[in-house]
């Protein structure tokens, strides 16, 4: 089992994130996680096969990690979750500022 980060993104500096997380919640299909957690700027989220994603946010960032990969499995696991989260982040979070390009 293995942790590796799969993505760094940009988002406007301290978003809401428990706007944010409930977005997050209500947006993604159970069958891609269930058993989801916030605290201390960061989301976790239990996904298939008892791998977790983790979305650690810093100023102006986005760190997403997946936390339990199994073996030689976190290359795939990164391509099916990493651009998941990361469109759905960048979306609600652009939503949430007025931007009239959010969602597409």
């Amino acid at each position: 089992m293995s942790n590796f980060c799969c993505r760094t993104f940009v988002l406007r500096p301290e978003p809401d994130l428990a706007a944010l997380y409930g977005a997050l919640c209500s947006a993604i299909p159970p069958r891609y996680a269930c058993g989801q957690g916030f605290a201390n700027d960061r989301m976790r989220f239990g996904l298939e096969n008892g791998v977790r994603a983790e979305l650690r946010f810093a100023a102006g960032r986005c760190e997403v990690w997946l936390l339990g990969c199994p073996q030689g499995q976190a290359g795939a696991y990164a391509r099916v979750y990493g651009p998941l989260f990361e469109e759905l982040v960048r979306r609600l979070d652009s939503a949430k500022e007025g931007d009239p390009h959010a969602g597409r």
